[in-house]
């Protein structure tokens, strides 16, 4: 499981372009890889029911929001929507 800084320094690189398709694609990866984590921990906890697992998503878009956070203090800027991982589902 990574933490919001974990994200950033992993994803970072792939936001520092000013290509719009790229720009897609990293959000794209990042989203990806937050929807497999949260899978991940879904199975972990060993969460079936709905209710459990929409737990799971809430603490990841908590931990999206915590990103978008990072991103702006790091860079000043984000193109991390908020609560863009809850909005998706």
């Amino acid at each position: 499981m990574y933490t919001a800084r974990r994200y950033f320094e992993r994803f970072v690189g792939k936001f520092l372009t000013f290509d719009v398709d790229d720009l897609k694609q990293a959000l794209e990866d990042l989203y990806l890889s937050f929807a497999e984590e949260t899978h991940n921990i879904a199975q972990i906890r060993g969460y079936v029911s709905h209710k459990d697992i929409m737990k799971v998503i809430k603490e990841q878009n908590r931990k999206w929001n915590a990103l978008r956070k990072v991103f702006i203090k790091e860079l000043g800027c984000t193109i991390l929507p908020r609560n863009y991982f809850i909005n998706r589902f």
